[in-house]
């Protein structure tokens, strides 16, 4: 199997995954995602009425005294907000039940042993848009698996990748969505079993310009990116298990002194 093939075909499928999460984020809808047949019955709707606006960090809480049972809370943001965060805290100010992924509809399910009194944090823990504030919403109901987590760039992108590579014989070995600093570059150390790899760390903005190198030990550079983009993508092969170095450094963001990022490894095995 030659590489040359997946070399084009995943900076084709990047590229056009930029392009379509910079467009959803200039999407503004103005209603949540879910509608009654989102839901699975015997789901019972409690509180569907909360809307606002919540700034790039800033926390608002809720609180609601419910009987014992399970039941789903979530949360809807427009994408200034990359990461809505939604925890739930018992009557004693426990956590009893977060979502703080990168994306901004966050779904939490909890069980309550007796009645108390609850209280929901939404918390924008990342802003993309400094001064700019979101549109929101929040849904209460009593159930389990009510409403699944919809579909997020980070995931929409991990989705096109596991296509991408499985038909050209790879595999996805490992995957983070994250949310990095200008202010210092980003590094993980991980052990590569011997095969071929593609390795891609892209932003939530094609206007953003990161860089990528794979280290071996402190001073041997295996493969690096410098291209002027936000999708930079590494090739190399091992021929044994190796220790490497995945290092992003941040060299321009578009907008904020933050990201979203997600962090790829795709692996397939050497030719012969």
């Amino acid at each position: 199997m030659s590489g040359k093939p997946l070399r084009y075909s995943l900076t084709i499928i990047l590229f056009l995954s930029a392009l379509a999460i910079t467009g959803a984020a200039t999407l503004e809808p103005v209603a949540a995602p879910w509608t009654a047949p989102d839901f699975m019955m015997p789901c019972e709707i409690i509180d569907d009425t909360v809307a606002g606006t919540i700034a790039g960090l800033e926390e608002i809480s809720f609180s609601y005294s419910l009987d014992s049972g399970t039941y789903t809370v979530a949360a809807w943001s427009t994408w200034d907000i990359i990461s809505l965060k939604l925890t739930v805290h018992n009557s004693m100010g426990q956590v009893i039940g977060r979502e703080d992924g990168l994306n901004n509809m966050p779904v939490v399910e909890f069980t309550l042993e007796n009645p108390e009194q609850i209280t929901l944090e939404l918390s924008a823990g990342t802003e993309r848009m400094s001064g700019v504030d979101a549109d929101y919403s929040l849904l209460l109901a009593r159930g389990s698996d009510c409403i699944e987590s919809p579909d997020y760039p980070a995931k929409g992108l991990l989705d096109e990748w596991t296509g991408v590579v499985s038909d050209e014989d790879f595999v996805i070995e490992y995957w983070e969505a994250i949310e990095v600093s200008d202010a210092e570059m980003y590094e993980l150390e991980i052990s590569l079993s011997p095969g071929a790899y593609a390795i891609v760390a892209e932003t939530t903005s094609f206007q953003d310009d990161i860089d990528m190198y794979i280290r071996r030990g402190e001073d041997t550079i295996l493969t690096q990116n410098e291209l002027p983009d936000n999708s930079p993508v590494c090739h190399f092969e091992l021929d044994n298990v190796t220790t490497v170095t995945i290092q992003v450094d941040p060299w321009h963001y578009a907008i904020g002194e933050s990201t979203g990022m997600m962090l790829i490894v795709a692996h397939g095995e050497l030719e012969e």
